[in-house]
């Protein structure tokens, strides 16, 4: 279709090229054939309040939350993924998102109520320096020894452990 021929006739007018400048050939038979015109843009589907509403309920709190956060602001998925509480200013309503298109790319983007909501239901995470509401239990591993340990014991193994 459209979305193949497009950059396979681009990858092939280049190669074309370049045999032009390395003196294989005169003249580029991509080219002669024709403009290779870009495929029209995908069209977005939007969702509706009531399937966004199924969606939800088919998902636990936080993954719940994350789409209606998502929803709500309009950010691209690499935004949505990489917001941090930091990043959240609920006094002025605003997410600052940093690297959207280039590195250096920094933006605010307002809330909405339906997000600052969605960022209310969230859990406290278990790397806040808070500890969890309503719990005073604090896990303890063990002080590294000296010598060598018969198990080796690897980061995932031990968020195993906590869980």
């Amino acid at each position: 279709g459209e979305r193949i021929r497009y950059p396979l006739v681009a990858a092939m007018r280049q190669a074309l090229e370049a045999g032009i400048r390395y003196g294989y050939l005169t003249r580029n038979p991509a080219k002669l054939a024709g403009p290779n015109p870009s495929p029209p843009p995908r069209a977005i589907r939007v969702y509706t309040p009531d399937e966004l509403k199924a969606i939800i309920e088919e998902l636990d709190v936080v993954n719940g939350a994350a789409v209606r956060f998502a929803a709500a602001t309009g950010l691209r998925p690499s935004e949505w993924a990489s917001v941090e509480r930091k990043d959240v200013d609920k006094a002025r309503r605003v997410v600052f998102v940093a690297g959207t298109k280039t590195r250096a790319s920094k933006r605010e983007v307002p809330l909405t109520s339906a997000a600052l909501a969605a960022l209310d239901d969230l859990p406290p995470r278990i790397d806040s320096r808070l500890p969890p509401r309503g719990s005073a239990t604090i896990v303890k591993l063990p002080q590294p020894s000296s010598r060598k340990s018969p198990v080796p014991v690897s980061p995932v193994a031990v968020s195993k452990l906590c869980q």
